[in-house]
């Protein structure tokens, strides 16, 4: 895993961040494709973002003709710790509050609640083998 805290990265920068996460290594140009119309970034912009992903350890490139660029660090990572923030900030690092709070929140479907039961039938299973 890279040094760098997943919380360190912008919104600007997670937009780059998901576009390599799906697929890469990956150009400028092949970036700012992917990125299309969903920004109205210029390739010096994203270069912008490209250089301090690259301070912060969290994209890497190999030298072709063309810079490609690439993840050092995982999706999963960093949701986990972008989800610890919100956790800890939001929360008061109550995982009940969290699931509270989309539960009331949120309209699940019949497949979305099935699923959620089998999570939380592995998570209670888990816990009853460390017994």
């Amino acid at each position: 895993m890279s040094d760098v805290k997943k919380t360190d990265i912008s919104d600007s920068e997670w937009k780059v961040m998901q576009i390599l996460w799906k697929k890469s290594p990956q150009t400028l140009g092949e970036i700012a494709v992917d990125l299309g119309d969903s920004v109205t970034w210029d390739k010096t912009t994203i270069n912008t973002l490209l250089r301090r992903l690259m301070k912060k350890k969290a994209v890497s490139y190999v030298e072709a003709r063309y810079y490609k660029y690439y993840p050092l660090v995982t999706e999963k990572e960093c949701l986990k710790e972008e989800m610890n923030e919100i956790l800890n900030k939001l929360f008061y690092s109550s995982p009940k509050k969290l699931m509270v709070t989309l539960v009331e929140n949120e309209n699940f479907t019949d497949e979305d609640l099935s699923e959620l039961q089998k999570l939380l039938n592995n998570i209670k299973n888990r816990g009853e083998k460390d017994e």
